[in-house]
């Protein structure tokens, strides 16, 4: 029983980072990428206190991030 509700509250969490993951996409199709990166850095939060930090979802997130960063810079400079 005690694995069952373990293995929920991970599910959970993980839901919760995925959605905020989402979230964070959405605002970048956007270009609203600060409030992207905010959302990406609030998945990763959660996901590093419940994965290993070379986990798959993780990695995505970093990935995201680099991307996004890598725009608003590009953005900044052209204005």
């Amino acid at each position: 029983m005690q694995l069952d509700i373990d293995e929920l509250r991970l599910t959970d969490f993980v839901d919760i980072a995925t959605s905020y993951t989402n979230i964070g996409f959405v605002y970048a199709n956007m270009h609203l990428f600060s409030q992207s990166l905010i959302n990406l850095e609030k998945a990763l939060d959660i996901l590093l206190k419940q994965l290993p930090v070379n986990h798959p979802d993780i990695e995505h997130i970093y990935f995201l991030r680099g991307h996004i960063k890598r725009a608003f810079e590009n953005i900044s400079y052209d204005t």
